[in-house]
């Protein structure tokens, strides 16, 4: 623990949070970059769906939050939001990834059967 960390005054001088602003502002950039093209996708398509496809195609969170009619975000909440959505799923899958590659180095047989099945395929 650092003592730094706890005034926001003194913590406003250190390297840390020097850091934590400049990755924040590489996360705000890929948001804004990720909702423009949202919202470029919106702006040049027809409000005509093509097909039955169209029609029944699921969106993606973005484009929920996007085109939710009954609360209209403003461009930093969703921003907020996605990074939310993507930090929360990239340590789900990394957790998943971790968890199976313990198991297989913990069960060598069963390693020996995925493998013999990942080569067949």
């Amino acid at each position: 623990m650092n003592v730094h960390h706890y005034n926001d005054f003194i913590y406003r001088w250190t390297e840390d949070y020097k850091q934590r602003e400049s990755l924040r502002a590489y996360l705000d950039n890929w948001a804004k970059f990720l909702l423009n093209g949202v919202a470029h996708r919106y702006d040049t398509r027809s409000t005509e769906p093509k097909d039955d496809v169209d029609v029944r195609k699921p969106k993606i969170f973005v484009d929920e939050l996007y085109t939710n009619k009954m609360i209209k975000f403003t461009d930093k909440e969703l921003m907020d939001h996605s990074i939310t959505m993507v930090g929360a799923g990239t340590d789900t899958s990394s957790n998943s990834v971790a968890f199976t590659l313990l198991s297989l180095g913990m069960y060598p047989e069963v390693q020996q059967r995925v493998y013999e099945e990942v080569m067949r395929v």
